[in-house]
């Protein structure tokens, strides 16, 4: 099968961008900022991007009133809860780990897909599930990363909520909506939610120190922005199946940052886990037929 060179770089740069999150994140901390702090300006900083970026690209606008409800309620109980327990689940335990536990979600999504859309389970998905459960268990039974099992929780917690918030894209009310459109309006109330959030709580934190200051830019115009984008431009040139397999490189990358920033350090044994993870990721997602383009992957 030939596979559009530009879309699968698209795919890998977005993937990459995907997984500097933790790293960007542990900045951040580093910088003074807490959790709220990170996501209000990261998502105001991407909303005041991708916005003009719609006008200049003369994208169509078209939502319903119901639509909308249905996006504020994505962007605060899907995105929100997933990322306030993903960022603070970096607390606890190191960014590796939290990554590889958070991209278990793909196969949850599978399992929920069956339960909430009536999507078959086949043999490639109970297979995968097994091995990512293995993997899952041997990344955490390691011994030189530091294990807590509050920080495991908030992972599961947030590949769950991630999971929850993927299904429902394939929902009627969204499945046809213009992928631009439906990222910018998850951003836009991500960050009116957590903006909101910040001021309530009176935990939002200006007064940040440079490097924190940097990290939430790059997250915002990286990790955000252009992640998104390069990642359904990809799609639209291959396809969410195989954009889904090229899209492992994420957790690869939050590794590897992990290792060279902060010494991070595995055993063989997590070394096996994160194997196990990988190719049950991969294992689901492989196209047993041509599958025609649609937007269930990701955002």
């Amino acid at each position: 099968m030939k596979i559009n060179k530009i879309g699968g770089l698209q795919v890998i740069l977005s993937s990459a961008c995907f997984g500097t999150l933790p790293l960007l994140t542990m900045l951040s901390y580093s910088g003074g900022a807490n959790v709220v702090t990170i996501l209000a300006f990261r998502f105001c900083i991407a909303s005041l991007i991708i916005w003009p970026y719609l006008w200049w690209t003369k994208t169509k606008i078209r939502v319903t009133l119901k639509q909308l409800g249905i996006f504020v309620i994505m962007a605060i109980f899907g995105y929100g809860v997933m990322a306030v327990t993903y960022f603070t689940s970096l607390y606890y335990i190191p960014s590796s780990m939290a990554a590889m536990i958070m991209f278990v979600y793909p196969v949850v999504v599978t399992y929920l897909s069956a339960v909430l859309l009536k999507s078959p389970i086949t043999r490639a998905k109970i297979v995968a599930l097994g091995l990512v459960s293995v993997g899952a268990i041997s990344m955490t039974w390691g011994g030189k990363l530091a294990f807590h099992p509050v920080g495991v929780l908030l992972a599961l917690i947030s590949a769950l909520f991630y999971a929850l918030y993927i299904v429902y894209l394939g929902s009627p009310y969204t499945f046809n909506q213009e992928p631009k459109v439906l990222t910018a309006f998850i951003i836009l109330f991500s960050a009116i939610f957590f903006t909101a959030l910040g001021l309530i709580q009176g935990s939002l934190i200006f007064e940040l120190g440079a490097i924190a200051w940097e990290a939430i830019i790059v997250m915002a115009i990286i990790s955000t922005v252009f992640a998104i984008m390069a990642f359904y431009s990809g799609v639209q040139k291959i396809g969410p199946s195989l954009a889904a397999i090229i899209s492992t490189v994420e957790p690869v990358t939050a590794l590897i940052l992990g290792m060279v920033i902060f010494a991070e350090r595995l055993s063989y044994q997590q070394w096996f886990g994160v194997l196990l993870i990988i190719l049950g990721v991969v294992y689901v997602q492989m196209p047993e037929t041509k599958s025609r383009v649609d937007w269930k992957a990701r955002i």
